[in-house]
């Protein structure tokens, strides 16, 4: 059986822990835009700028861009050797040995220099030293004078030359170079020098920068001597001699007390110089300078791979790029007695053993690898692969168990075991054989399994709530369900305390104590997608998408370990906890973290005011601005915070404007202010983290703003002036308004009452007492002459009409219909009273309806009495009225013409001039004053036009009246 399990076991790795681990990077090359992949030096300044030597030239990095600095004076790009003066000055060289300092944003050559540069420093009084092949030469920034160091320790060359390199200076500013056969040591105004063994003499040698004394190395790593008590001595350690055999070094330093960096071209080597241990990383890769940030993060830069910044030194990977790992990407992690063990999707298992090896156990099959568990008793690693379950021993497959359920986890119970699957739980008295239907506990699909504390009870894990279960008559059954119908996808104990606690799929996290119901006491972020939950020393720790999730249960605070704290990946798989550390499985390889780097990092960061324009143009902002309302104010400033990569953020607001916070990316160079708030402004500008956290102090700046004329209090004294004086106006304009409103209706009231007068007057000239008196004469002589039909006829019509006219008076309009039924009977009775035939002819237009056209009252009356009274009653011979009535359907009028065959206006005004000299018609003034009150509010209710006709001799043939009435 062995023979043919062995051909599914292949070891591909097999090699010490220490030449796998390296800490997780962020790495800048030019594929990220970083200025190229040949770095030379780095230097942070004192404002926490990032400047970068390299062969591109000089830039400055503010954690989101690069900013080159260029001058014409330059003879050649590469730039190295950065450093910063005491008066914030950077200076550095290129390798035409030109010698530049950048001050005020600007690049400037120093063209009086002329000589080979290898190396700066400067000295606690500000100066600057610099070693070259003439000796080392001093500068006084404050006066800009040069001058040759002069002293007896040195040794001239061949050729009389003062030979120095590797001018270094500690924290203290003593200066120290290396001169052919001596180091020599300048403090203060007093030098000495050091013998350098003569096997040195012909080699370069490396000078430690250093918070303390220097360190003296062979650049090829043979010697390396320390200053101790003001004496120089070997230092031997046989660790650190086997790294460096081979090895050129490029740059040694101190990044903080006890911690040696050496820089070579095939790694960077790390010395403990307390205990003396010495460790290789990335030795891959050719280094050529190291910084340690003010945020704690290292700064490798490289001679073909650009800058690596490392978050945390103590966080370890171990992944594809590290020597062997074939796939990285792992999904379970889980820490035993034999050391560490992990799967993936690659169908291998990775075992990182107690004697820190890292082997890789493949199993023929490319597949998801499940239900890891390590029966800690037989020291047998379980597995579930493509339907079948494989039990490991010393990396070597003991056997295998058809197994055709997908196994999601293994747990341990009394005299067996717990297989949980997507098709229910089973118990298992033996792992050597398949599951049995009649074994399984559960049926739904059963992810992962805890004893609950103090209780021989398990709970379980499922998609429809969490199960427990319990052991009757030797046989596992369910017993109850808690938060039924919710999905729970993993669980924990907390044995201190007596808790478990459960992660949902919606990212509720629940806890359960003793026999009370579960409750929630927090959630994840909507965008946090948890896998697994785990409780170790006081805290819970969610796996999740976005990291490790730290949760303290008791204060429910929480961070977030994540690429920023050192990861390589933010997809967390699985944890596991031993002792001091935690292992994780994520989607980029093992990481090692201690359970101490599980805290909140203190925000550290700093913000930088660049500049300050208005309306495009940089101004002076070192004295408080006045600006005009209109003005467009923008800020450049930088966010220096290079732990949170590009994704930090600003806030800034008016403090005492609206006071709202208005936020603005961190890529966000310029903040561009369109409307300003008026007066003293007082503009506040913060820093936030990746987390959100205030980084740094914020920046404050004070300005005045001139507000627009109207927002003056002269304008405010004139608009009140003017606002008075409109108000005045409308009074006066209301005022008159209402007088010719009340006069509108005083005449009105007038106009009602003329017009009640004219139809009185109508009314009196309808019922005029010399027709009463003529009609009722004739009436009576038709009596007397016994004619009873004509009497009784006349009677009746006599009556009619004085019923009608009495009726229609109390009306303003009748119809045309009345109006022409009053008016026929007043003919007849009118003709009754002429000598002679009479005829009277009404046509009316077939079309109108004369039943709904609405009139005057008595309107037409009076120009009929006319025709009768000064046209046919002095006419001879036969007398007659013509009516015609149309509608004018353009002017929307209705026309009335009545015409008689009368004498004429102008005879029958002769007659009246000679009989009645003083007469005036009261029934014609009557009716004129009634139509001019009908026109007075509407022009154009009636219209009357007189028109004589004559025949073609010139003679009066009789009056035509046109009436136009406004329907």
């Amino acid at each position: 059986m062995k023979p043919l399990l062995h051909l599914f076991l292949l070891f591909l790795l097999s090699q010490p822990i220490c030449l796998a681990q390296y800490p997780a990077f962020f790495n800048y090359t030019i594929e990220n835009g970083a200025p190229s992949n040949e770095i030379y030096c780095a230097l942070q300044d004192s404002k926490g700028y990032i400047w970068i030597g390299c062969d591109a030239g000089i830039f400055r990095y503010n954690g989101v861009r690069y900013e080159q600095f260029q001058s014409p004076d330059l003879s050649a790009r590469s730039a190295t050797g950065l450093i910063e003066t005491l008066d914030g000055k950077i200076y550095g060289y290129n390798f035409n040995n030109q010698l530049f300092y950048i001050e005020n944003e600007k690049l400037i050559v120093h063209h009086t220099w002329n000589t080979l540069i290898n190396s700066m420093a400067y000295d606690k009084k500000g100066s600057l030293w610099i070693s070259t092949q003439k000796g080392p030469f001093k500068l006084d920034v404050k006066s800009g004078k040069w001058n040759l160091v002069s002293t007896s320790y040195h040794t001239l060359g061949a050729f009389g030359e003062i030979f120095t390199n590797g001018i270094r200076s500690d924290q203290e500013g003593t200066i120290y170079y290396h001169n052919y056969n001596k180091v020599i040591t300048c403090k203060g105004d007093d030098f000495s020098g050091f013998q350098i063994p003569e096997e040195f003499f012909d080699k370069p040698m490396i000078i430690s920068n250093s918070f303390g004394k220097p360190w003296l190395f062979d650049m090829y790593g043979a010697n390396v001597y320390r200053e101790d008590l003001d004496k120089w001595s070997p230092y031997l350690n046989e660790e650190l001699f086997k790294l460096l055999k081979g090895r050129k070094i490029t740059k040694v330093i101190e990044t903080e007390p006890g911690v040696l960096w050496i820089c070579t071209y095939s790694g960077v080597i790390r010395l403990n110089t307390s205990n003396g241990k010495a460790t290789l990383i990335y030795e891959k890769m050719s280094f050529s300078d190291i910084l340690k940030d003010n945020e704690g993060s290292l700064w490798l830069t490289t001679l073909s791979n650009g800058i690596l910044r490392i978050p945390n030194l103590k966080v370890r990977v171990w992944d594809q790029e590290n020597f062997g790992l074939i796939n990285d990407n792992f999904k379970q992690v889980l820490s035993t007695t034999d050391g560490i063990f992990l799967s993936g999707s690659s169908g291998d298992i990775v075992h990182l053993t107690n004697q820190q090896e890292l082997r890789v156990i493949t199993n023929g099959s490319r597949s998801d690898i499940n239900g890891l568990f390590f029966d800690a008793k037989n020291k047998i690693l379980y597995y579930h692969l493509t339907g079948k379950l494989f039990a490991l021993k010393n990396d070597e497959i003991l056997y295998s168990v058809v197994m055709p359920r997908p196994v999601k986890s293994i747990l341990q119970a009394d005299n067996g075991y717990f297989v949980l699957t997507s098709q229910g739980m089973f118990f298992s008295s033996d792992l050597r054989t398949d599951l049995e239907l009649k074994n399984k506990v559960l049926n739904d699909w059963c992810r992962q399994g805890v004893k609950i504390p103090n209780d021989e009870n398990f709970l379980i894990a499922g998609n429809k709530g969490v199960h427990e279960i319990q052991k009757k008559k030797n046989r596992w059954v369910f017993k109850k369900t808690f938060l039924p119908g919710k999905q729970i996808i993993s669980l924990c104990t907390d044995h201190i305390n007596n808790n478990v606690y459960f992660l949902s799929y919606d990212g509720a996290i629940y806890q359960k104590s003793g026999t009370g119901k579960p409750y929630q006491i927090t959630r994840l972020n909507e965008e946090c997608k948890g896998s697994k939950i785990f409780f170790y020393r006081d805290r819970l720790y969610v796996a999740s998408n976005k990291g490790i999730i730290c949760f303290n249960p008791e204060n429910k605070s929480s961070i977030t370990i994540n690429k920023y704290y050192g990861l390589n990946s933010n997809n967390i798989g699985d944890l596991s906890f031993k002792g001091d550390l935690c292992w994780v499985a994520t989607g980029k390889g093992i990481h090692m973290i201690p359970i101490s780097e599980f805290k909140k990092r203190k925000p550290i960061g700093s913000l930088q005011f660049r500049s300050i324009l208005v309306n495009g143009k940089k101004k002076d902002y070192s004295s408080p601005l006045v600006l005009q309302h209109n003005d467009e104010l923008s800020i450049i400033l930088d966010g220096l915070i290079y732990s949170s990569e590009d994704k930090f953020q600003f806030y800034y607001r008016f403090k005492n404007g609206s006071n709202k916070w208005i936020r603005a990316p961190g890529s966000t160079r310029r903040i561009s202010i369109l409307q300003l708030p008026y007066g003293e402004v007082d503009f506040e500008i913060v820093l936030l983290d990746h987390e959100g956290n205030k980084c740094g102090v914020p920046l404050t700046y004070s300005f005045k703003v001139i507000p627009p004329f109207w927002y003056r209090w002269w304008f405010y004294l004139a608009l009140g002036l003017f606002a008075a004086l409109i108000t005045f106006l409308i009074f006066k304009y209301r005022e008159i308004k209402i007088r010719k409103q009340q006069q509108a209706e005083l005449d009105r009231v007038n106009l009602e009452n003329e017009l009640r007068l004219s139809q009185q007057n109508a009314l009196k000239a309808q019922m005029n007492p010399h027709f009463l008196f003529n009609v009722l004469n004739s009436i009576k002589g038709y009596i007397y002459e016994n004619d009873k039909s004509n009497a009784v006829r006349y009677l009746s019509d006599f009556s009619n009409l004085v019923r009608m006219i009495l009726e229609q008076s109390s009306l303003s309009n009748v119809s045309l219909e009345k109006e022409l039924e009053t008016l026929k009977i007043y003919i007849e009775l009118e003709s009754m009273l002429l000598d002679g035939e009479f005829k009277f002819e009404l046509d009316i237009e077939d079309q109108l309806d004369i039943s709904s056209i609405q009139i005057p009252a008595l309107l037409l009356q009076p120009y009929v009495e006319n025709a009768f009274k000064h046209g046919l009653r002095h006419r001879k011979g036969e007398k007659w009225i013509k009516m015609k009535i149309r509608m004018n359907e353009d002017l929307h009028m209705v026309e009335v013409k009545i015409t008689d065959n009368g004498i004429g206006r102008k005879a029958s005004m002769k007659l009246n001039n000679e009989t009645h000299k003083d007469h005036h018609s009261f029934a014609t003034s009557a009716n004129e004053k009634r139509i001019e009150l009908l026109n007075f509010e509407k022009e154009g209710v009636v219209g009357v036009i007189y028109n004589d006709n004559f025949d073609t001799g010139g003679s009066p043939t009789g009056t035509t009246v046109t009436i136009r009435i406004h329907v």
